[in-house]
């Protein structure tokens, strides 16, 4: 993933979780970024789109990188459901 495509995710994850204020500081952009680069944007936005419709609370990074390696290996039947 390129840094263009997850300044989008960060943007769309700064609107689903407004109240967290996730990415104020550009450090704050590039740490999650090098933390999630080695995944591809659309598993990435898979991952976020599945945290946030089944889970309560903002995703931290681990929990990103989790769902992202999940469809990234083709595991997870219920993040396949999830369609761009």
């Amino acid at each position: 993933m390129t840094r263009a495509e997850f300044v989008g995710i960060a943007e769309d994850l700064q609107i689903y979780y407004q109240r967290e204020h996730l990415f104020e500081t550009e450090r704050a952009v590039e740490l999650w970024f090098r933390e999630l680069e080695e995944f591809t944007r659309e598993a990435v936005e898979k991952a976020m789109r599945h945290w946030v419709r089944t889970e309560r609370w903002c995703p931290s990074i681990a929990d990103l990188r989790k769902l992202a390696e999940e469809v990234s290996k083709s595991k997870a039947v219920d993040l396949e459901a999830i369609q761009d």
